[in-house]
């Protein structure tokens, strides 16, 4: 394995001079930086990066942290796309990603303290964790991807509007004559089960309907057959009168409710509406094909990467707070009201 010191023997030049190059210091002059570079290049040299972090104090790493399962994470398309995203823009700026599956047990600050990472991205992070306060009194670098708001500390956060989401899809269910709207919201830990109840009361209120309490029910994301179908049987069809069209956490969960409605013989959508949420493939492979509110998935996990790297480079003091759009595609899994 060749070392700093083969290279700058090699180069005829100082140690130093070639840790400079290295790191793209200007002290360098443009002949002797040509030169040096030509010799790392001939004798394939490869920099220690825990050398360089041990020098730089810079780990050259960023954690994301994601409070949901391995499972969860890789069996939901939306992971891989955000995910994406994030990579792309760390690959252009030479940085390594460093996955951490989060539980309500984890700290979201001992990555940074360990000085493992040089900064946070978080993914549905609980509400009401105690070290997401932490963070921002420390001035940790982080984003959030979801819209955190902090008590006398802004936040930096990249999300979808999904109050205007939720908005769209209601409003567009009220209009083919559906009143009887189930909203199964998300965890009521996230942020986003709260921004979309406010989006469902907005289409309402904009008719001046009343909004039935009992259609609105916080659930789990990413819900299994069994855990949809005990919801259906348990909660939904309690209710008198049932609901007609129910707008689901998540695809998966539209995906599950529709094959569960079908077999407890309803017809989709003749009998019964549904509607997905992230507009992932499975929406457009399911039978029906699922209408659904798409996220700007990979443009989200390249903007909060690259606002986190402009926040470890100091280039802006103020918070980032940016509101990506949503778009409602119909498909085949919603229709007219039943008579």
């Amino acid at each position: 394995m060749v070392t700093l010191k083969q290279v700058a023997e090699a180069a005829g030049v100082s140690m130093k001079t070639v840790s400079r190059v290295i790191n793209n210091s200007p002290d360098v002059a443009p002949k002797t930086r040509h030169h040096v570079e030509h010799v790392i290049a001939e004798l394939n040299y490869q920099p220690n990066q825990l050398a360089r972090s041990l020098a730089s104090g810079k780990t050259n790493v960023v954690g994301l942290l994601v409070h949901h399962s391995v499972e969860e994470m890789f069996k939901y398309p939306f992971f891989n796309e955000l995910l994406g995203g994030i990579t792309a823009c760390l690959n252009q700026a030479k940085l390594d990603l460093l996955l951490r599956f989060m539980d309500k047990n984890s700290s979201y600050v001992e990555l940074y303290d360990q000085q493992r990472v040089d900064g946070l991205i978080l993914a549905n992070a609980p509400l009401h964790n105690a070290d997401l306060q932490k963070l921002v009194e420390r001035q940790i670098p982080c984003v959030f991807l979801s819209r955190i708001a902090l008590e006398n500390n802004p936040s930096h956060w990249v999300d979808s509007d999904f109050v205007s989401g939720a908005e769209s899809i209601t409003d567009y269910l009220l209009e083919l004559g559906h009143c009887h709207i189930a909203l199964m919201a998300g965890s009521e830990h996230l942020a986003l089960s709260h921004l979309r109840i406010q989006g469902y009361r907005q289409a309402f209120a904009k008719r001046d309907y009343p909004v039935t309490e009992s259609l609105i029910r916080h659930s789990r994301l990413f819900m299994e057959t069994a855990q949809v179908r005990h919801m259906l049987t348990d909660y939904w069809f309690q209710l008198s009168p049932r609901p007609t069209a129910f707008i689901a956490s998540d695809d998966l969960v539209a995906v599950n409710l529709i094959r569960e409605l079908t077999q407890l013989g309803y017809r989709i959508p003749e009998d019964v509406s549904v509607v997905g949420w992230d507009n992932t493939m499975l929406a457009s492979i399911a039978t029906p094909q699922v209408t659904s509110v798409g996220q700007q998935t990979y443009k989200k996990g390249f903007t909060a990467a690259s606002t986190l790297l402009e926040i470890m480079s100091n280039a802006t003091q103020s918070p980032v707070q940016i509101k990506l759009d949503m778009e409602l595609i119909v498909r085949d899994s919603t229709g007219p009201a039943p008579d």
